[in-house]
Order: structure tokens, then C-alpha cells, then sequence
């Protein structure tokens, strides 16, 4: 199916402020997982711990899965009903914000108004999500883009070639 993925209109969010309001520069790693929290439901967005960040606070991954598509036994209907897979991580450098607020307004709007918007039922039926909203709680509550270590996240991903900061504490 095509899906015209083009833009939102600005008239779309006129008057509509208050209703994405959520989020500052003081908001904490406690309160943005409280308002994901908020969006799971058990069954299409579910909360998974998956262990403790640099200050020994967990850490949580949020599971969004569309139904599995039915196949009418076409290969050309599987494959055009295959679902996306995306993965979004934020606040790896936790002064950096707007990626979280981003996220939840999206997935808020993927639970709540999928069925007001054709991209947003499309990503309902058809994609699955992983989100990580709060790579560095630390950082968040600090304001800072290290982690309680001393890392710089954005520059720690183990690919070839990849040496440790120097002086940062593994």
C-alpha cells in the first residue's frame, strides 16, 4: 500500500498548545518515565526493564507491536505487508531533550489518534517499535551529556576501530 508520508500541516497544531505541554529543561528521568509509562496498556505498548544505567537507576524499553498482517498466500501480498522494525534511543546526551518529548508525543499519537491520521494507522498496522527514552537518566537528572562514568555515549558504540575515551572509567 502507498502511504503518502509527507508532512503535518502547522494548522494541525494550531490551538492545540496544551495538549503538548509536557516537558522542560528541568524535567526529570523519573517524571519522563512516568508519562511512558502512562501510554502502556499491557498489550500494543509494553515496558520491559533491561537492567541499571551508570547510576544504578533501571533503565526501561518500550515494546509498541502492530498485529501480525494477514497474508492472503501471495508472495507479492507478504511482502507488502511485511512490518517495519525501528529502534529509537534518546537522551544519550541527557541535556538534549527534545528527542524524548519528539518520541512520546508520537507515540502518544500512535495509541491514542491512529485512526484520525493515514501514516499513523499505517505505522500502527504495519510497524513495530523498540524505544529507549532515557539512555542516560544520569545525564538527564544532571543536566549533562556524560553518564555517571564519565562516558560520553554518543561516542561509545564498540564498532571496528573503536578505542575508549581517555580517562573515562569503563
Amino acid at each position: 500500500k502507498n502511504v503518502d508520508f509527507g508532512f503535518v500541516p502547522a494548522a494541525y497544531y494550531i490551538g492545540q498548545q496544551d495538549d503538548y505541554s509536557f516537558g522542560n529543561a528541568s524535567t526529570s528521568a523519573c517524571e519522563i518515565l512516568e508519562r511512558f509509562d502512562s501510554l502502556t496498556d499491557g498489550s500494543y505498548m509494553t515496558r520491559e526493564d533491561i537492567g541499571a544505567a551508570s547510576d544504578g537507576s533501571r533503565m526501561y524499553m518500550y515494546r509498541l507491536t502492530s498485529p501480525t498482517p494477514k497474508f492472503n498466500g501471495s508472495a507479492s501480498a507478504k511482502r507488502n505487508k511485511t512490518k517495519m522494525k525501528f529502534i529509537i534511543i534518546c537522551a544519550q546526551h541527557g541535556f538534549e531533550k527534545s528527542s524524548i518529548y519528539g518520541t512520546y508525543y508520537f507515540l502518544r499519537d500512535l495509541k491514542e489518534k491512529y485512526m484520525d491520521h493515514e501514516v499513523l494507522k499505517y505505522f500502527r498496522q504495519y510497524a513495530d517499535f523498540l524505544v529507549i527514552p532515557c539512555a542516560n537518566p544520569y545525564g538527564i537528572d544532571s543536566g549533562n551529556y556524560l553518564n555517571a562514568n564519565g562516558v560520553n555515549l554518543n561516542r561509545n558504540w564498540p564498532v571496528e576501530g573503536w578505542t575508549s575515551v581517555e580517562g573515562a572509567k569503563a
